[in-house]
């Protein structure tokens, strides 16, 4: 088991997938009552809830494409890049919600 670990591709792909899923469940609580607050509807808040899982779909289903196009680390890198963004505009601290 500890022989895959040192693979870097796998154990950075490892290290993505944790980062993706400790996002996600920070943003759920924080995220629903920021919405309501704005004075989202129920279903409206749902469909934000949505949204990520759907641009994860198409994602799934254009990273081939655009590793033909660009280096892997690239796209990689943009990725968590995205990631960060959109972590700093959702925040905790209600200064940008």
């Amino acid at each position: 088991m500890l022989e895959i670990l040192s693979v870097k591709r796998f154990t950075f792909g490892i290290f993505c997938n944790i980062f993706v899923a400790m996002s996600i469940t920070y943003i759920a609580p924080s995220l629903s009552i920021a919405l309501k607050g704005i004075g989202f509807e129920p279903d409206l808040v749902g469909v934000s809830f949505a949204i990520p899982a759907l641009l994860y779909i198409i994602s799934c289903l254009l990273t081939p494409f655009l590793t033909q196009i660009l280096p892997k680390r690239l796209v990689i890198t943009f990725g968590l890049h995205l990631l960060a963004a959109s972590m700093f505009m959702i925040g905790s601290d209600g200064s940008i919600v």
